[in-house]
């Protein structure tokens, strides 16, 4: 087996690919302009996006924004998000941001999201990755140690994402202007809801029918009712039983491939 780090969700850091056929939606509805921040320039605001900062950015230190989402809970329909691999169907968020030269934006961390399974007629049916209700992205940003002090001023940027319920999909394109944040404990709380590291080795391998995964944990860690969210698209078959052995302090799982 080959060695990897992995995310406490137990999901290996493989390279994120977006699903084609989303992309197909975006021609389907007509544009108009918003000038507020969070505002959607695409579609209807169904989901509303907001940028926040924590605290003032610092020389030569991470600084974390945070990408709120709210729904729309005006009517009777439930929207939902996507996490970066959306399953079977949907679509990740797409996010430019305008930072200076040498600041670099880095890998989303998403909340764990959950699963969603729509039924298909002949097969186990269709999972997605999904969040409803409120969700937090955060996005670190590596500052570089020259920058000058007290910041470069609101970041602004652009986010493209998608916001389903159970019958359709609407995508969305919304502007974006960093917010002051209310409240300073909300941060302390994002970051909880983030899947920490998993601080061992985790190994995999892949053969012509499975993924198969030992992931190094405490016997005494309880693991009632698990499932491993891969962030690759299109390499494991998302509905299909994931089988979960555990030997001690390692837990091995097989995940089916994809046929694709």
């Amino acid at each position: 087996m080959t060695e990897a780090r992995i995310h406490l969700s137990i999901r290996p850091a493989l390279i994120a690919w977006l699903i084609a056929c989303a992309a197909l939606l975006m021609s389907a509805l007509p544009a108009f302009a918003q000038e507020q921040s969070g505002e959607v320039l695409f579609g209807d605001d169904h989901i509303r996006a907001e940028l926040f900062a924590d605290g003032e950015p610092k020389p030569g230190e991470e600084w974390l924004l945070a990408l709120r989402f709210t729904p729309d809970t005006s009517t009777n329909e439930e929207w939902h998000g996507y996490w970066s691999n959306p399953g079977d169907a949907g679509l990740g968020m797409d996010l430019k941001l305008n930072l200076p030269d040498g600041w670099e934006m880095g890998e989303a961390l998403y909340p764990v999201p959950q699963r969603f399974v729509q039924p298909l007629e002949g097969s186990a049916g269709l999972m997605n990755h999904i969040y409803k209700g409120q969700y937090t992205v955060l996005v670190p940003v590596n500052v570089p140690a020259d920058a000058p002090e007290g910041g470069f001023g609101p970041v602004t940027g652009f986010v493209n994402y998608l916001a389903c319920t159970d019958e359709l999909c609407v995508p969305q394109d919304a502007r974006l202007i960093e917010q002051p944040i209310e409240d300073a404990s909300d941060f302390a709380r994002w970051r909880t809801e983030i899947a920490p590291l998993l601080d061992a080795q985790a190994r995999f391998a892949i053969d012509d029918t499975k993924l198969m995964l030992a992931i190094p944990l405490p016997q005494s860690v309880e693991i009632n009712s698990p499932h491993v969210f891969i962030e690759n698209t299109q390499l494991v078959l998302y509905n299909a039983p994931q089988t979960f052995r555990r030997d001690g302090d390692l837990v091995s799982v097989e995940i089916p491939l994809s046929d694709w």
